[in-house]
């Protein structure tokens, strides 16, 4: 900072300093949001190569009512869900954020299992 004080005038030491750090931080978003597509490509890869082994368990629910169970703690959310052939699916957890931002519970969803790759 003194070093940069002795050749910009201080008004222009806010405004490049401002300018590095989003810089910096825009690099970061880049490179978090590559990372995050490639695990999401291996992760389809394996599917895809269990799909092919036959690993794969896929199965569709129909729903018909669902009920949210407020979270408790850290626990995640909770739902109470009736198919459309009477019986009734309880799901709960942290993994259901992501599904409930896209707007879950949804009519119709799979459930796809890859039980060999984990």
């Amino acid at each position: 900072m003194l070093l940069a004080s002795r050749w910009l005038p201080p008004a222009a030491i806010l405004p490049i300093a401002t300018g590095a750090g989003v810089l910096a931080a825009a690099g970061v978003y880049v490179s978090v949001q590559r990372r995050e597509r490639r695990r999401l490509q291996e992760l389809d890869d394996l599917v895809s190569r269990e799909l092919a082994r036959g690993y794969v368990n896929c199965t569709t629910f129909t729903i018909t009512d669902a009920v949210a169970v407020e979270e408790q703690e850290d626990e995640g959310v909770s739902y109470h869900l009736l198919l459309d052939d009477g019986r009734a699916l309880f799901l709960s957890g942290q993994y259901l954020y992501r599904p409930v931002e896209a707007g879950f519970p949804w009519a119709v969803f799979e459930v796809v299992r890859v039980p060999v790759g984990g």
